[in-house]
């Protein structure tokens, strides 16, 4: 035990000392020595390393590492290969010029035949899709024992071609200075970021009892300081998993390259193979037959010995629907450890607007992943066995400047060093805290005053035929006075019933270990509600309504007490008890209750009383929630969720309920993906009633 502490400490001292290595970035150009003209899907690698990348249509490319390196290799398919001396720890511009070689191809001989039947023809691309199938299982990191890894991700949001119309408004004037500071990317294209975010983690990993736990230990976003709003502008990008049969991007479902069937999907051909450290590798491209199609086009280079991914790059096919996004890539680099390929760094770069128009103004995010100080092989120590969920470190969110500054692996640009200052600036001025009352008034219809809410303001007034004109005000309670505790209260009063509602509630965040959710809320409400209608966003009390009027067939009184009680058990286990007290009033003439008297006869009632106490239990395995300010709500992910619920109803019980009955019910609730087509999401509930 003394020994893998002591392994543990030697690798974390590592970890601190790299963050101030520094990485050699390569940026040129390839072309063809006699003709000048620009060589495309060139192979550029840094020599004695598996850091590879490829030259665009113009013959760009840009390569970087944080190894000591001292050289690149150029190579092409009919070109002798280059090596050029490159510095290390700088940024090197090169143009790089490749001589033809010659190409000696085998004889093939082509005879008549008989008529046979129709048969596939082994090509060798074919051959090398089918070894990378075969030997899926072995190559994916989860079949390895045990292994312990650094990740950092950065994620850069920017504005691609903003118009001089938008940095001059109103708005935005006073914060012209966001927009002085431009990027170029290496085909010269300019954006500026305008948000950058950064998280930093530590991953544990065991097969065999299978374990797997993730330490974060800082997620900051320039500019704000909202936990749940860092964590759902991420939710669309994560790390993809180049084995997959499916890969999901903006929930739309594309099949895998290297996927089975997929031959009958993609074209594949063998454009090259290189030689790095004594390893043979194939360059497979592959791309949809037809362009339409939800496919993927791109390459993967192909370890001979081990049929393993050591780097892929893809993106959409030609014409696949994107919405508004018209242009995605992907690149991930694997690296061998032990005879097990990791992946080491994943690229991807979105650019999308609402036109399809790319000279018009338009947003860019870029997320780079890098994992370093990766060991297989190891012991995971007590501490981390004994926990049971991915743990979260109490400041994980509040990290300062300089605490990141030395955690960080990767290096900021300046204009991106240039963000944080700005939104520190910008903070301290009026200008940014109308824009904040601004952002919170198009988010929500609230106005923001300070630790408090007044709205939403498309509720102030509605008409509907029960109260006639109704009139409300609410209040609520923001994170700028607590972000554990939520009071809201409103009033509302009806001009033809001539009567007043209301609503209080309170809710706060409970203690909870490894951050799992725990909540408790109150609640007492005295108002019209149309039943079925649970959406509180856009109830039936809101200013729509005064365009003609709005009928209100199935209103009816309740005055209710509910007491709500949330938790999360396990990763992926959660339960909802409530217990919930209400009366239930007839509205003349809209809705009216009957019963039976002793004689059998109908009589009139004026209401009823229902008490109930529920609970039910919600598993998902991959999990995953937006949380808003005490309140949250499930994301979509690609597993089912299933949810079961007993609900109990007490008579002359507690709160004098008038009934007593058993409920039983539950439900399945899945989004399948289907490769090419795109997805189907579908809900099947049941139940059963006694009493």
């Amino acid at each position: 035990m003394k020994g893998t502490r002591a392994f543990f400490i030697l690798l974390s001292l590592s970890g601190f000392f790299s963050c101030f290595s520094q990485s050699t970035t390569v940026e040129g150009r390839v072309v063809d020595k006699k003709t000048r003209e620009v060589i495309s899907d060139a192979n550029v690698r840094f020599k004695g390393s598996f850091v590879t990348t490829r030259t665009d249509s113009l013959g760009i490319f840009r390569i970087t590492s944080f190894q000591k390196v001292n050289a690149i290799v150029v190579s092409y398919l009919g070109y002798q290969a280059n090596e050029v001396a490159i510095k290390n720890g700088q940024s090197n511009k090169v143009e790089v010029e490749l001589s033809s070689g010659n190409i000696n191809l085998k004889e093939v001989v082509i005879k008549p035949g008989k008529k046979r039947k129709k048969r596939e023809i082994d090509t060798t691309a074919l051959y090398i899709y089918r070894q990378v199938l075969d030997h899926k299982d072995d190559n994916r990191p989860g079949n390895i024992n045990s292994y312990y890894y650094h990740e950092y991700t950065k994620m850069t949001y920017s504005v691609l071609n903003p118009t001089q119309k938008m940095v001059n408004s109103k708005v935005l004037r006073p914060f012209k200075y966001f927009f002085e500071k431009r990027d170029t990317d290496i085909i010269g294209k300019e954006f500026i970021p305008l948000f950058v975010q950064e998280e930093f983690r530590e991953t544990y990993y065991r097969k065999n009892p299978h374990k797997k736990i993730n330490i974060l230990h800082y997620k900051k976003i320039s500019g704000v300081k909202s936990p749940a709003f860092v964590k759902l502008i991420g939710y669309h990008f994560e790390v993809s998993d180049a084995y997959e049969n499916v890969h999901i991007v903006f929930q739309k479902s594309f099949i895998s390259p290297f996927s089975p069937g997929a031959k009958g999907v993609y074209n594949y051909h063998v454009l090259d193979t290189d030689k790095i450290e004594g390893r043979t590798s194939y360059r497979l491209n592959f791309v949809g037959r037809v362009r339409e199609d939800l496919c993927e086009k791109g390459y993967a280079w192909i370890d001979s010995a081990t049929w393993g991914i050591k780097f892929i790059s893809f993106g959409p096919n030609e014409k696949a629907n994107l919405d508004y996004i018209y242009e995605l890539l992907e690149e991930q680099t694997f690296e061998l450890f032990d005879g097990h390929w990791l992946m080491v760094k994943e690229n991807q770069n979105l650019e999308g607007s609402l036109t399809k128009d790319k000279r018009k103004m338009g947003l860019r995010a870029d997320r780079t992943t890098l994992r370093n100080f990766i060991a297989t092989g190891i012991t995971i120590p007590d501490s981390i066995n004994k926990v049971k969920d991915d743990i979260v470190d109490a400041n994980a969110y509040k990290r300062n400047k300089a605490y990141i500054d030395s955690m960080r692996i990767n290096t900021l640009t300046l204009s991106e060093k240039l963000v944080y200052h700005h939104f520190d600036t910008a903070r301290t001025t009026p200008a940014f805290r109308g824009l904040d009352v601004l952002g919170t008034f198009v988010t929500t219809a609230n106005i923001k005053a300070g630790p408090l809410d007044f709205g939403r303001l498309y509720r102030i007034v509605s008409l509907n035929n029960v109260e006639g004109w109704r009139f409300r005000m609410g209040v609520r309670t923001n994170a700028a006075l607590s972000d554990r505790l939520y009071l809201g209260a409103y009033a509302a009063y009806g001009t033809k019933d001539k009567a007043w509602k209301y609503s209080l509630n309170a809710r706060t965040l409970l203690p909870a270990k490894y951050n799992r959710w725990h909540a408790i809320e109150a609640e007492f409400m005295s108002d019209m509600q149309v039943l079925g209608n649970d959406n509180p966003l856009f109830s039936y009390d809101n200013i729509l309504t005064l365009i003609g009027g709005y009928t209100l067939s199935k209103v009816m009184k309740i005055q209710a007490f509910n007491l709500y009680y949330e938790r999360d058990w396990l990763k992926g286990l959660s339960s909802n008890i409530i217990f919930s007290d209400k009366r239930f009033y007839s509205v003349p003439g809209v809705f009216n209750f009957t019963g039976s008297d002793n004689k059998g006869g109908t009589v009139y009632m004026p209401g009823f009383n229902v008490t109930e106490l529920s609970a039910d239990l919600r598993y998902c395995k991959t999990d995953n929630w937006y949380e808003y300010y005490t309140y949250r709500s499930p994301l979509q992910t690609k597993t089912p969720s299933i949810t079961f619920k007993y609900t109990i109803g007490l008579k002359n019980q507690l709160f004098n309920g008038d009934y007593t009955y058993h409920k039983f019910s539950v439900q399945l609730v899945h989004r399948l993906q289907i490769p090419v087509i795109g997805y189907s999401k579908f809900m099947v509930q049941g139940g059963y009633i006694l009493g």
